[in-house]
């Protein structure tokens, strides 16, 4: 067909030469665009959003690289609060330690204690896990001392390696001794108490 149009040129003149030269080249143009062309512009329209998308996700993956040093820092400063933390927890076995460290305690500080006992039956479930739970047990203090003395008593307790709040507290004068008072306390212990394994019969 093109041989025949090329054929065809040589009659025809000059100026309608032209036209029709650029007629076909028109229409070659519009196929291309509309045959090659226009199915590639489609596809690319279509990658846009998915390269931008990409471009953001690797800027952000360059960022999380650059600060993995410091996610590394503070996993390892969190660790090292949790061990801390787990080894200021104690178990049921080591309740009537607790009860002895606090005695030995407030001996230190001159506070004498006339009674100590933990309060079974008035726990409260904190937190339950697949491991077991963790709950808090309140331990009644009924002790005398001074002012001073109670005081520097508190502060051992809370700086001591169990974790004891106080969660009840009261302090009267003793008609007996005025140089000690009656001190009425209740810590309150986190208590962890593993799950038992139930053995499949």
């Amino acid at each position: 067909m093109l041989d025949n149009i090329l054929s065809q040129l040589p009659k025809v003149d000059e100026k309608n030469r032209n036209f029709l030269l650029g007629g076909v080249l028109i229409v070659i143009f519009l196929l291309d665009y509309f045959l090659v062309m226009s199915p590639q512009l489609k596809t690319l329209r279509t990658l846009n959003p998915k390269i931008s998308s990409l471009a953001t996700d690797i800027k952000t993956a360059k960022e999380d690289i650059k600060k993995i040093n410091q996610y590394r820092q503070e996993i390892a400063k969190l660790n090292e609060q949790q061990e801390k933390a787990n080894r200021r927890v104690i178990t049921n076995e080591e309740v009537n330690w607790v009860l002895e460290s606090i005695s030995r305690m407030a001996n230190d500080e001159h506070v004498k204690i006339d009674q100590i006992m933990p309060l079974k039956g008035s726990e409260t479930v904190l937190l339950t896990n697949k491991d077991g739970k963790y709950y808090s047990l309140p331990i009644m203090v009924n002790a005398r001392c001074g002012y001073h003395d109670l005081g520097r008593f508190l502060n051992k307790v809370e700086r001591g390696d169990v974790f004891l709040s106080i969660n009840d507290f009261s302090f009267a004068a003793s008609g007996d001794d005025t140089s000690r008072h009656v001190a009425k306390l209740t810590f309150k212990a986190v208590v962890f108490e593993k799950t038992e394994i139930q053995e499949s019969k």
